[in-house]
């Protein structure tokens, strides 16, 4: 009853004009080095995207949260609401927290998606990335592209292609952006790419846990079911495979507990038309070349 009447007051703080100043000096190095980037083949930009290059790393974010302090928190119980209006009480030992997501999200906005933007946007325009050298990176350079074989009920082979379900993602955001670029008066719309893709990314982590020998059902009292995308992001064999760094991209993106949690606002229909944001398929597909990165030969 009281949630649709729960409101919180919006607060701004501006940035003063010596970090204004350092913002876009910042800026311009990232635009440096995204045109520099550029002269690059296909192959290479994909595979520097893959490497994490201008993301955050966790050390760097845990030194910078581990020094703050806060009274008001340690003085009082701490309720956190989601855009949704629920509520979530953070525990205290969650390795990722609010501060640690809080500084994540802000180096990301102004670091990570700036140069992704650079990239992906500039690289599509002149026409040096085109959806078919990215999938054709996917099908050589990844074991996404690699076919994955299972047995079904009725004992019949059934072969899963990852690079069939995410080509109409991918080509869908290549066609938005250049028809984007070529005319000042489309507007693009970014809602069919962002919807796809966040929900096949969890089936591509889930499927390389099993390439991996990783459980991804658990059993439960009346069966077995197939774990959260969070609690599969937690699990310490997925860590042998992934640094700190990744895991923390990987959970900010997706987790429920103070992060962006794209994948369950995108499944329940919670974003509205001007969420979709092309900054969120940048890093949706900076998470699926980051994930991708590895590959493998059967012995």
């Amino acid at each position: 009853d009281l949630k649709p009447h729960v409101v919180l007051n919006n607060v701004e703080i501006p940035f003063d004009d010596e970090m204004q100043k350092l913002l876009k000096v910042y800026q311009e190095w990232i635009k440096a080095n995204a045109d520099e980037i550029l002269k690059q083949s296909p192959e290479t930009i994909y595979s520097v995207i893959a490497n994490g290059f201008l993301f955050p790393r966790y050390d760097d974010i845990l030194k910078g949260t581990q020094n703050q302090k806060d009274s008001l928190k340690e003085m009082f119980t701490v309720i956190q609401f989601d855009k949704n209006k629920n509520i979530t009480k953070p525990a205290k030992n969650d390795v990722y927290n609010e501060n640690i997501y809080r500084v994540y999200g802000f180096q990301i906005g102004n670091g990570a998606t700036s140069f992704l933007h650079y990239v992906l946007i500039e690289g599509i325009k002149s026409g040096h990335l085109t959806f078919e050298n990215f999938l054709l990176f996917l099908v050589e350079k990844s074991w996404i592209g690699k076919p994955h074989y299972k047995v079904d009920l009725g004992n019949q082979q059934r072969e899963q292609n990852w690079i069939a379900q995410l080509t109409p993602a991918i080509v869908e955001f290549f066609v938005q952006v250049q028809s984007w670029v070529s005319s000042k008066y489309y507007r693009p719309n970014f809602v069919l790419c962002i919807d796809s893709l966040a929900l096949k990314i969890e089936g591509v982590l889930r499927n390389f846990c099993e390439r991996a020998n990783i459980p991804v059902s658990v059993g439960k009292t009346k069966g077995m079911k197939e774990v959260f995308l969070n609690d599969l992001l937690e699990n310490e064999s997925l860590k042998e495979y992934f640094n700190q760094d990744d895991m923390l991209f990987f959970n900010y993106l997706f987790s429920d507990n103070g992060g962006l949690n794209l994948r369950n606002n995108v499944a329940h229909c919670f974003y509205y038309y001007e969420e979709y944001h092309p900054d969120k398929m940048f890093l949706l597909i900076a998470a699926l070349l980051r994930i991708g990165r590895y590959d493998y030969t059967n012995e």
